[in-house]
């Protein structure tokens, strides 16, 4: 592995564990259900598939919140770099040093880092998984059903990935540009009338992202010198 490359992924991972202990010691929780604007708090979505999930066989499920907070996305995250720097200043600057460490990774000067809506192409969502064909398929996961649910908190929550990487199912601008996050501001919620068939994190909805901007070739070309 090139040398440099390795250096920059310690120091990203050193970065990430100094991160994920503050989250640890302080939980970073807080109600703030004024991230959402003049909206009310979401309470239902509307189950969705989406078959860009980088698997020939698999398709990418989650509960899509209403258009009305899609479009406010940009003003909620707005609102949670807000939240950050008043409640969570010390995992915010971590955030914002791992992702210069990730801008030198690949070389990128002067790399926009800013508190972002999340960059999956599904919108504000609640991530039910990835899964294959029909005879595996939840019976839970009907396309268009509406799934009601309550916002109980919102936390932070540090990236575990100690570098960017190119995944499937995000927005790339026309310029070959992409967000890679580094802190998470979510809401965490409970189903009402409905079981998650998936149990590998508690639902939530990621509201925004500490991110930072790099170009999606650059990213891919580090990646396969680090695993060559």
């Amino acid at each position: 592995m090139n040398m440099f490359v390795l250096t920059c992924v310690l120091v990203s991972a050193m970065l990430l564990a100094a991160a994920y202990g503050i989250w640890l010691l302080y939980g970073c929780v807080s109600k703030n259900p004024s991230l959402f604007g003049e909206q009310p708090l979401p309470c239902t979505g509307t189950i969705r598939s989406f078959s860009n999930t980088g698997s020939a066989n698999g398709s990418y499920w989650c509960i899509q919140l209403d258009d009305a907070y899609g479009q406010q996305s940009e003003d909620i995250a707005g609102r949670c770099d807000s939240f950050l720097q008043r409640l969570h200043r010390d995992e915010y600057q971590l955030a914002q040093t791992v992702c210069r460490s990730w801008a030198d990774l690949v070389h990128r000067r002067n790399a926009i880092i800013q508190c972002v809506s999340p960059p999956s192409l599904a919108g504000l969502h609640i991530s039910l998984g990835t899964w294959g064909s029909d005879e595996n398929l939840p019976k839970c996961l009907k396309e268009g059903a509406s799934v009601s649910f309550a916002v109980k908190t919102i936390n932070v929550q540090p990236s575990m990935r100690t570098a960017p990487q190119n995944l499937p199912g995000q927005f790339t601008d026309a310029e070959g540009m992409r967000f890679y996050p580094t802190l998470w501001v979510l809401a965490q919620i409970d189903f009402i009338d409905f079981v998650s068939p998936t149990g590998v994190y508690p639902p939530h909805i990621s509201l925004a992202c500490v991110a930072v901007q790099l170009e999606e070739d650059e990213v891919g070309a580090t990646t396969i010198r680090a695993t060559t």
